[in-house]
């Protein structure tokens, strides 16, 4: 399944990623009309905060979502739910959560100097975008990512 989130979701199109679905995030200058477009040539499903668009995408046949609520958890959820998708274990974490890339495991070697020091000398295993050039590894931030992915995996079961 392919998303394509408004201006107004990037915090969700963020956590899309990090679940490991492809999602295309609207920049600011992008017009209702090119979102439609997108949408129905990539085949995307279009998840939007706009009523209007809403009603724009179904005259077009163009799949929608609509998120009328502001915590990007309970968006996560309504999204995943709406969508009938399955979240894969093998994907999480597989996407650059900036550019929407396929992220690379890398040799140690190649992220020195691209990482702070303490980073690199406490880790062994790095992620890599060679779209924007940035670097991953497993640090609190990913655990705290991984935390709440499992709390949202947990709550889709019920």
């Amino acid at each position: 399944m392919r998303f394509l989130c408004d201006q107004m979701l990037g915090r969700l199109a963020r956590w899309l990623r990090f679940l490991g679905f492809d999602t295309f995030y609207a920049n600011n200058e992008m017009t209702d009309d090119e979102l439609l477009d997108i949408a129905k040539e990539d085949d995307r499903v279009l998840i939007t905060r706009d009523k209007e668009l809403v009603f724009r995408c179904r005259r077009r046949l163009i799949p929608v979502i609509h998120i009328a609520i502001d915590d990007v958890e309970d968006q996560l959820l309504r999204t995943l739910k709406r969508s009938n998708v399955e979240i894969d274990d093998d994907t999480i974490l597989s996407r650059c959560s900036d550019c929407n890339s396929i992220l690379n495991a890398v040799d140690k070697d190649f992220v020195q100097g691209k990482v702070p020091k303490r980073v690199f000398e406490g880790q062994e295993n790095f992620l890599y975008c060679s779209e924007c050039d940035r670097v991953y590894w497993m640090g609190t931030h990913t655990e705290n990512i991984m935390e709440k992915l499992d709390r949202i995996k947990k709550k889709l079961d019920i």
